[in-house]
C-alpha cells in the first residue's frame, strides 16, 4: 500500500534540520527502495516548513514505524506527522488516471 507522511516542523525545525541533515539523508538513502517521492515543504518565501514523504508500506502501522526511526523524528524537528494511506489516482506520474 502507498503511505503518505505530512511532517509538520518544529518551532526549532530549522535550527535542528541543520544539526541532524546528514544523519536524515544517510537514512533516507537506505530507504530510497521504498520511496515513490519524498521532500521538504517551502513556505512562500523557499524556507523549508516541513516534509512530504510517500512510501511503499506494508501496513499503516508499518509507514508509522518507518517514519518513527528517521532521525529527524528523533531529534523533534518535526511537531506533528500524519500518516494515512494513498492512492494514486490521476496524473502524469499513474500513467493518466487511474479509475
Amino acid at each position: 500500500m502507498l503511505a503518505v507522511i505530512w511532517a509538520i516542523d518544529s518551532s526549532e525545525g530549522a535550527q535542528l534540520r541543520a544539526l541532524h541533515l546528514a544523519e536524515h539523508l544517510a537514512f533516507i538513502e537506505t530507504q530510497m527502495a521504498i520511496i515513490r517521492i519524498a521532500g521538504p515543504w517551502l513556505n512562500d518565501a523557499g524556507a523549508m516548513i516541513g516534509s512530504m514523504f510517500v512510501i511503499e508500506a506494508e501496513s499503516l502501522p508499518a509507514a508509522r514505524a518507518w517514519i518513527a526511526a528517521d532521525p529527524y523524528t528523533r531529534a523533534n524537528v518535526w511537531r506533528r506527522i500524519d500518516v494515512h494511506g494513498y492512492r494514486a489516482a490521476a496524473g502524469t506520474w499513474v500513467g493518466g488516471r487511474n479509475w
